[in-house]
């Protein structure tokens, strides 16, 4: 009995066998890439922390997905949001590929990581693989700077005979910088990779080497245009003629387009670019109060795609060229010369620095204006809701958005004002 006690006493004089207790609720996982290392990290303990990026992240979200995110759990685990905060100088220690594999579907979870103290949270030669059904992740004062030609992207091993898109939701940026240089992106372009496999031994014993064939399988990657950003600033360095795939929601930003060479001039494809399964593509993405300054570039918008400028400042084009389908309501557009918008069938109530052409609407029904006039902002209103949004949580309507642009709400008023919903 003695012999027992003096070995439970031993035991408990000895804290380093085991770690303060991870607690989600009231606290975060921290990441400080000079004073630790990820062999003494703890998820959901500050006094723990990680050194990496990749192993703060990883285990924090394999923690959640472990012992909350489980199943028969929804009641109690709904409705919660767990933090990871980054105190670093140097967290692009080595080039990686991190795992955002946040479970939250069925649980409406949300997972913030975010930088504090100066240079925080710098996201540099990475990349994040969004696996399936994963999402519901916000990433705040973060620096996203020389991207590995993308930053985000989803993968799935499936076959040809049986294609399944792969589904990932809901990426915020907030408060953050993202440099995006040499015509690269926020996210991949979908393609697949054919598998082979070797077989026949017996022709490799004849002829020293193997047979090779193409086997059914392959990777599939698809583009996951389901960014939130919101005030932020992207910056996008030209040298040739540039396809932005947008976010679903871009709001109350800047957008900066810098050429490397002052003489050039290029064209600039707002695109909308969804999953290779048609029916699954993300339509209307929506550009809400932001500064877009284009550098000297020309401005152009595909004409099978829906979407919706509203209440934006759009500069420095050398041209300026919309398409029919998107929606351009209440945005300063500033030319020097003259620009012809009989192309576009949706624009309404904008303001242009200079003249402008329009064959289309010779009576100007749609009430935009040129050289710098304005007129009455609730004369036309017209915003296209976002299916995709529901991912993000926003719940916005043209009621919203009007007060927003206007600040004053909607005239009570019958005919006052025209609205259209459309889904």
């Amino acid at each position: 009995m003695k012999k027992g006690f003096f070995i439970l006493f031993i035991l408990c004089l000895i804290p380093s066998l085991s770690f303060a207790a991870s607690d989600v609720d009231s606290d975060y996982t921290l990441i400080d890439c000079i004073a630790w290392d990820d062999s003494t990290g703890v998820s959901f303990d500050s006094t723990q922390p990680y050194q990496t990026l990749k192993e703060g992240i990883e285990k924090s979200i394999e923690y959640i997905n472990t012992n909350i995110n489980t199943v028969w759990n929804e009641v109690t685990a709904s409705g919660k949001t767990f933090s990871v905060k980054v105190k670093c100088s140097a967290n692009n220690l080595v080039d990686t590929t991190i795992n955002l594999d946040f479970k939250w579907v069925y649980y409406n979870n949300q997972l913030v990581i975010e930088g504090i103290e100066d240079n925080g949270l710098v996201i540099q030669n990475t990349k994040f693989y969004q696996a399936y059904q994963s999402g519901n992740i916000t990433f705040k004062n973060a620096k996203f700077i020389d991207a590995p030609g993308y930053y985000f992207y989803d993968q799935m091993f499936t076959s040809s005979s049986n294609l399944v898109t792969p589904v990932s939701f809901g990426i915020k940026i907030i408060n953050s910088y993202i440099q995006l240089n040499n015509a690269t992106q926020l996210w991949s372009k979908w393609t697949y990779i054919l598998k082979y496999s070797a077989h026949y031994p017996g022709y490799y014993k004849m002829y020293n080497r193997p047979q090779y064939y193409v086997d059914y399988y392959y990777y599939y990657y698809h583009t996951t245009n389901q960014q939130n950003i919101q005030n932020s600033v992207i910056e996008i360095e030209l040298d040739a003629d540039y396809d932005f795939k947008m976010p679903v929601y871009l709001k109350d930003s800047k957008v900066t387009f810098k050429n490397k060479a002052f003489w050039q001039n290029y064209t600039i494809n707002f695109l909308e670019e969804g999953n290779a399964n048609n029916s699954a593509k993300l339509n209307y993405s929506a550009l809400v109060s932001n500064e877009i300054n284009l550098w000297g570039n020309s401005f152009a918008t595909e004409n099978d795609e829906d979407i919706a400028f509203i209440n934006n400042k759009i500069s420095n084009f050398s041209s300026f060229t919309p398409s029919a389908k998107p929606i351009y309501f209440n945005n300063t557009i500033e030319n020097t010369s003259d620009v012809s918008i009989s192309t576009s069938l949706h624009m309404y109530n904008n303001s242009f620095s200079g003249s402008i052409i329009d064959t289309y609407d010779t009576s100007n029904v749609r009430h935009n204006y040129q050289n710098g006039e304005t007129g009455s902002k609730g004369i036309a209103w017209i915003f296209r809701r976002n299916n995709a949004l529901k991912y993000f949580n926003i719940n916005i309507t043209s009621i919203d958005i009007f007060k927003e642009v206007t600040g004053i709400d909607i005239p009570n008023i019958y005919n006052a004002v025209f609205v259209i919903f459309q889904k």
